[in-house]
């Protein structure tokens, strides 16, 4: 924003900020943006964690089960909004117990659908 700071957004409507003065020199540019979920999994019992990831159901359920991110935008250095890029890395590191779909439509821009149950009979 223009006092420096990196405003957080959600439906158009400004939630929150970064203060400048808390990270040194600033933070004049990025170089990467992330979406998606994350668990804490410390294998207690020797197995894979039962924490759901967003509402347990993996993506491939689709919206209206799985969670999900839709019209995911960044803005430039002129405040003018644009929307991710067609080409996302994708990042999954256990498919059996979490899993992401990246998708597009009209109505929904680049949106992803997140999720998994975690511990099940697939995932150890």
């Amino acid at each position: 924003n223009e006092h420096g700071n990196w405003d957080l957004w959600f439906n158009r409507i400004r939630i929150g900020f970064w203060p400048r003065e808390n990270y040194g020199d600033g933070f004049p540019d990025a170089n990467e943006a992330k979406w998606g979920g994350e668990i804490m999994n410390l294998r207690t019992g020797r197995r894979h964690t039962s924490t759901q990831m967003g509402s347990g159901h993996f993506s491939g359920e689709g919206r209206g089960k799985a969670a999900y991110i839709k019209n995911m935008g960044l803005f430039n250095e002129d405040d003018e909004l644009y929307y991710a890029p067609d080409e996302m890395e994708t990042l999954v590191t256990n498919p059996m117990c979490y899993d992401l779909s990246m998708l597009e439509d009209s109505h929904n821009g680049h949106y992803m659908t997140v999720g998994g149950p975690g511990y099940n009979q697939r995932c150890p």
